[in-house]
């Protein structure tokens, strides 16, 4: 699609340039004593329209008019306003030209044009439009770190220089092309643009080298969209791998389960006929015992002794024929135990082994040592598997870290770490989104689609509280969003608290048009930063039996703040474990510290 634009841009010159030629062939005689000038203005509107092309704006999806405002530079404006008429934005978004004549004039806009010539100061302008998501373009401009783009002439031929730092700061997304051509390719657009400033039509090696180049372009376009393709075709074979797995293990959990109650059928059908045996053996007994009576009554005291003695043999057959048959019914129900036994470990052993899945999926001690030279995790799931996970991944501005609490925990709470993984892998990796409130912006997103397919009755409200990080360690910045979860900076002996929005990475009363807000604090070294979830401040115990409680915490991180990141940890675990006690874990525990 670039390539197309720029075969446009190309045309369009040629368009803009016809006039000219056409002058030339009528007044051959004033063009060799005055050759005509390139009407340099319309020059620099057609690379303003070229931008666009290579440049993304964040809210392009709601976007009703693209406008570019014009400070003190009406020639480039009227130029601005007649290509305006026969171009569009993308998705065909009108263009609208506003021109201003001072600083206090300039609108909301998407591009804003100044003349670095004017008597305005330019860092107002600037200003005006810092971290507003706008591209502001300079010309006759001295110093061209007043601008993001700033127009030049060399040699008599335009160029223009792209301020990279600017440009990040505005959170634009820009295609490679757009530095490429300010940087190396700009000899290919010079060479064209000669050609045509010298006037006359193009010869036909002229047109075999605009050909050769499109050509070219078509390939390159070519061999990325098979690129785009094979990696398509592998992420779908690796998401159905990974889908065939969890249908396995859910038809092994069920297989398993069906086992277990088959099991419980059966041991109680073995207590139940072992009380009616008893019940017959009592019967039996009280038979016997009458009987005996009436013989005694009957027959007289001579044959006492004959009767005794057959009672005592009938009596001690009835007996072992009675531990016989409860010696089978416990070697029966002793199986039966070892069976339970047996799924029992399966059962756990499968468990265990999704541990191992999601111990691989989140953050290894490698990565966070490279980056995180100074720090300690400590991470105490209530069961084998956790709801609560970390995650972390470079990026070119930082690197991006996320303590997150899911729904639930164990089993559960381990499926949905796993989803929210994946989709922060996707949307930061792959899509290359890295500011902290536009990723759980895109996460939630996914998460709610993936949770409440279409054609689902019951609606899903799962997902995840979460605290997401982008740490500059050079430049000793650090922009967060968070998601119900606060968490604290310790810095000389003082606490900072750094507030959530009070919303979940999820579905939430309906409301899916709250965004979450993007916060930049700046830091000191030797800065203590705490995430933590809500697990350690909910742990019941103490003398009372009551939550340790955020206060507590707190307190805690500014006794230890000071201290190495191992003696940290360690005094971390003692007072969670001391606070417990012997009472049961009520939640998954995670709490991670880095030293600035």
């Amino acid at each position: 699609m670039i390539l197309k634009k720029t075969y446009f841009v190309i045309a369009m010159l040629l368009h803009l340039l016809t006039p000219v030629v056409q002058a030339q062939k009528t007044n051959a005689q004033a063009q060799k004593t005055n050759p005509p000038k390139v009407d340099v203005t319309m020059v620099k509107a057609a690379f303003i329209f070229g931008f666009t092309k290579y440049v993304y704006w964040n809210n392009e999806d709601r976007m009703q008019t693209f406008k570019i405002c014009v400070l003190n530079s009406d020639d480039i404006a009227q130029r601005l306003n007649q290509v305006a008429q026969i171009r569009q934005f993308r998705k065909d978004i009108p263009i609208e030209v506003i021109t201003c004549r001072s600083v206090n004039d300039i609108k909301p806009c998407q591009i804003l044009v100044v003349n670095g010539a004017s008597k305005d100061n330019l860092w107002s302008a600037y200003a005006k439009i810092r971290n507003k998501n706008t591209l502001m373009i300079a010309e006759n401009l001295v110093d061209y770190k007043k601008s993001m783009v700033s127009f030049v002439e060399m040699n008599g031929k335009l160029k223009y220089i792209a301020n990279k730092v600017k440009v990040d700061e505005a959170n634009l997304v820009t295609a490679p092309l757009f530095y490429t051509l300010a940087i190396t390719k700009e000899e290919e657009w010079t060479s064209v643009f000669d050609k045509l400033k010298g006037g006359g039509n193009l010869d036909e090696s002229d047109r075999k080298e605009i050909e050769k180049l499109w050509k070219n372009l078509q390939h390159d376009n070519a061999s990325k969209k098979a690129f785009i393709e094979q990696m398509e075709d592998s992420i779908r074979i690796k998401t159905e791998e990974f889908n065939r797995k969890i249908t396995e293990y859910n038809e092994e959990y069920n297989k398993v389960a069906q086992n277990i109650e088959q099991q419980k059928r059966v041991l109680a059908k073995q207590d139940s006929l072992v009380k009616v045996q008893e019940s017959e053996i009592y019967s039996r007994g009280a038979l016997i015992s009458q009987q005996r009576n009436v013989i005694m009554i009957i027959i007289g005291l001579g044959i006492i002794v004959l009767l005794v003695l057959l009672f005592a043999v009938r009596s001690n057959y009835l007996r072992k024929k009675a531990n016989k048959l409860l010696e089978k019914q416990k070697d029966e129900i002793a199986e039966q135990k070892h069976l339970v036994d047996e799924k029992q470990k399966e059962i756990v052993d499968s468990i265990n082994y999704a541990k191992r899945i999601q111990t691989a999926l989140i953050a290894n001690d490698r990565l966070l040592n490279t980056h995180l030279p100074e720090h300690f995790v400590m991470y105490k799931p209530k069961d084998i598997v956790a709801g609560d996970f970390y995650w972390a991944t470079p990026v070119k501005d930082g690197f991006l870290y996320i303590t997150a609490d899911c729904t639930g925990h164990g089993v559960p709470g381990a499926f949905m770490s796993l989803l929210n993984i994946s989709k922060l892998s996707e949307t930061i990796n792959q899509r290359g989104i890295t500011r902290p409130d536009a990723v759980l912006n895109d996460v939630r997103r996914k998460i709610i689609q993936a949770l409440n397919p279409e054609g689902v009755l019951e609606e899903s409200k799962d997902g995840m509280d979460a605290i997401l990080c982008n740490l500059d360690t050079k430049g000793l910045k650090l922009h967060y969003a968070a998601a119900n979860n606060s968490f604290c900076i310790v810095r000389n002996n003082d606490i900072l608290v750094c507030k959530a929005d009070k919303m979940p990475v999820g579905k939430y009363h309906d409301d899916n048009a709250a965004l979450f807000t993007c916060h930049e604090i700046d830091l000191q070294r030797g800065d203590m930063i705490y995430t933590y979830t809500d697990g350690f401040e909910d742990q019941f115990g103490g003398e009372r039996g009551k939550k340790f409680k955020q206060q507590q915490l707190k307190e805690l991180m500014l006794r230890v703040a000071k201290q190495s990141m191992f003696e940290q940890k360690l005094a971390f675990e003692q007072a969670f474990q001391n606070w417990k006690g012997d009472l049961e874990q009520v939640d998954d525990v995670l709490l991670i510290g880095v030293r600035v």
